[in-house]
């Protein structure tokens, strides 16, 4: 298992945004904190990639139903953990990974945004920038996908991580029923 899942411990709890910090530390939180979160950037650390609007031949894009799903190691996250390890890169368009953050702060309340962070952090996941070129294509989507028009019933950030994918000429990975039903590569198919 990569070590960036194995440290994910945390009490599914409704009221977890409700728990003060220390009594979530407590709870053998910590390890979830990533180091920048902690204190500066040590100076032997290299620096943060700048965020590219290129994508690396091998690059796979996730959809924020498989962030969640590997984080929480719902149904099927090891069919997603697997094609996660073997691609070359990982990148997320922002609008997804806004979703993401949503969802996981949704159910965990503030930790939901480090627990993410970690994820990130230790995945060595690329986030991208949410250009015209990819608002046009997933303007295009919806138009074509979209949730009342169509089966796969896309979401705006369905859509977003379908022109990330469709403009890097990636598979996407996704959790869920709806990209399969679209013209967009998937992953592991």
């Amino acid at each position: 298992m990569p070590p960036w899942l194995t440290g994910i411990v945390f009490p599914m709890t409704a009221d977890n945004d409700n728990r003060d910090l220390a009594e979530l530390f407590e709870l053998e939180i910590w390890p979830l904190i990533p180091t920048a979160e902690l204190a500066p950037a040590a100076p032997w650390r290299a620096p943060a990639r700048a965020p590219r609007s290129r994508l690396d031949v091998g690059t796979l894009v996730l959809d924020s139903s498989a962030v969640v799903t590997v984080i929480h190691r719902e149904d099927g996250y090891r069919h997603l953990l697997a094609a996660m390890e073997e691609a070359a890169e990982l990148a997320i368009a922002t609008p997804t990974l806004l979703q993401a953050t949503a969802l996981l702060v949704g159910r965990l309340g503030p930790l939901g945004r480090l627990v993410l962070a970690r994820f990130l952090e230790e995945a060595e996941v690329q986030a991208v920038p949410f250009d015209q070129g990819r608002q046009r294509i997933a303007a295009r989507a919806f138009v074509r996908f979209g949730d009342g028009r169509h089966p796969a019933a896309l979401t705006s950030t369905d859509c977003a991580a379908y022109a990330t994918a469709r403009l890097a000429g990636a598979p996407l990975l996704y959790a869920g029923k709806g990209f399969p039903l679209t013209d967009i590569a998937i992953a592991g198919t």
